[in-house]
């Protein structure tokens, strides 16, 4: 089984406005003119390269759907729709929701010039029913493929196929419903609209079956539907940080709609899933030998925090926690430099600086927070401010990609001003653990030096071996502090 893109597709399917409310059938030719109009091309860029897929537009607002695989992983989203023979592109505004299990991933884009969106099926179809997918396969913007409706089934019912585990392996959800259909696709069709004769969405192509006599499948419309519901709900950039902000108390498990909540600025894929500590390891510090964890206390004697550290440097997961029990930082490093995500809080647990970084410099996105809002997201490529968004309470967001552009706008140059000033008080307080760290390790290496006999130093060695096992123990229940579980 593959997915039928495997080369990003964007899709959208809401509401039909002009493209007419009518349920009788129309002849082929008809229902091509009006869901073409509302069938969109998906082009992404990420690390390894660009992709293609397919979307819909399914409200005059601007939504649109298309499948999670097409857009996943990807740097930056373009979404192009055809009018009278030329092609326009629109940046998305963001995601509004992402779900993997049924493989559905709803953006937003601008408010469209006119009518173009097409209305969900009220019903299933029924099984012979005349279908039409239009999308992008390998590249052949707006194909047009017919067939039938073969089955509807569940995703139960493909994981007891013959599909068995390689099905199971997808990780779709078991209550999913999919639309089988002979309507041919390929690669490049993923999220485009597979619709009715009336013009109404059926299901959004998703995936085929290699090897297979036209065995092709379609997230169907009860499942599209219900999530487009959901998304509906999602407002602003404030409802995006909710997935970072408000950590579930400890007692409850994790709610898996909390890892996908996704904002796309300017087109750059912004994801909350990159501060997600709870998708790590708890031990962040791959090749640490024991003994090489430092902790601290408060001097109340509460715990302040744990520091993994080789040779004198920090090296691996450095946690901070106020006297309270609440988070106050989490930090990983690579050799005494910084490495990976820098994330910060004040003795009420509200975030205030998330930030990503490779090698010492900033590198990606970070995020500035007043008072637990989400306020300030910057764009860094080795340090280099590559792009600073303005975030309020409204969709719209101001931004500028460079600092000298930023700084004319005085909300965004106070609130940079703001969060440099807090950089800088937490790079010194970074100075001040790493010369305890080193310290520490100096003290340590002397006092094992100092033990003459073999006997002394295999007690001071036992000693030092009861302390480190202690130490990673700590270490380990305040990274499990930290995230909220047990």
């Amino acid at each position: 089984m593959h997915a039928a893109y495997r080369v990003p597709v964007v899709l959208s399917c809401l509401m039909v406005a002009a493209l007419g409310r009518s349920t009788h059938a129309l002849e082929l030719v008809e229902v091509i003119e009006r869901v073409q109009k509302a069938a969109v091309r998906i082009e992404t860029t990420n690390a390894t390269g660009t992709g293609l897929g397919s979307g819909v537009i399914i409200d005059d607002e601007g939504i649109v759907l298309t499948n999670f695989h097409v857009v996943d992983g990807a740097q930056k989203v373009e979404v192009i729709r055809k009018s009278q023979d030329k092609e326009i592109p629109m940046t998305p505004r963001g995601y509004l929701l992402m779900d993997p299990k049924y493989d559905v991933a709803i953006l937003k884009i601008d408010k469209l010039p006119e009518p173009l969106a097409i209305e969900f099926i009220p019903a299933l179809p029924k099984v012979g029913e005349k279908v039409v997918t239009i999308g992008n396969p390998i590249g052949f913007s707006a194909t047009v493929s017919e067939g039938i409706v073969s089955a509807i089934r569940r995703g139960k019912d493909l994981e007891s196929s013959l599909l068995g585990e390689s099905f199971r392996r997808s990780e779709f959800a078991g209550d999913a419903t999919w639309v089988q259909t002979t309507a041919p696709i390929s690669p490049g069709n993923s999220g485009g609209p597979l619709v009715n004769m009336s013009c109404q969405l059926v299901g959004l192509n998703t995936w085929t079956v290699p090897g297979g006599q036209n065995l092709n499948f379609a997230i169907g419309m009860p499942d599209l539907k219900r999530l487009t519901e959901d998304a509906r709900k999602v407002r602003t950039p404030k409802d995006f940080a909710k997935a970072t902000r408000k950590r579930p108390p400890r007692e409850k498990p994790i709610q898996e709609e909390d890892q996908h909540k996704y904002a796309l600025p300017n087109g750059r894929v912004f994801s909350w899933e990159i501060f997600d500590l709870r998708k790590m390891n708890f031990d962040q510090s791959a090749g640490i030998h024991s003994g090489d964890k430092v902790v601290m206390k408060h001097p109340s004697g509460s715990l302040f925090a744990a520091a993994s550290q080789k040779g004198g440097l920090l090296h691996g997961t450095t946690v901070a926690m106020w006297e309270n029990g609440k988070p106050m930082v989490y930090c990983s490093y690579l050799d005494g430099k910084r490495h990976g995500v820098l994330m910060t809080f004040n003795e009420a647990g509200d975030p205030l600086l998330f930030t990503q970084y490779a090698a010492g410099k900033r590198e990606g996105f970070s995020c500035f927070f007043e008072d637990g809002d989400f306020r300030l997201l910057t764009l860094h490529s080795k340090d280099k401010l590559d792009w600073a968004g303005l975030v309020s309470e409204d969709v719209e967001k101001t931004s500028y990609v460079t600092r000298d552009a930023a700084e004319k706008d005085d909300t965004l140059k106070r609130i940079l001003e703001k969060r440099d000033k807090f950089e800088a008080t937490t790079k010194n307080n970074e100075i001040k653990l790493k010369k305890f760290v080193k310290d520490f390790e100096t003290s340590r290496r002397r006092a094992l030096a100092s033990q003459a006999s073999v006997v002394k130093r295999r007690q001071a060695s036992e000693r030092e071996r009861q302390r480190a096992a202690a130490d990673d123990a700590v270490h380990g229940q305040l990274m499990k502090n930290f995230l909220g579980v047990k």
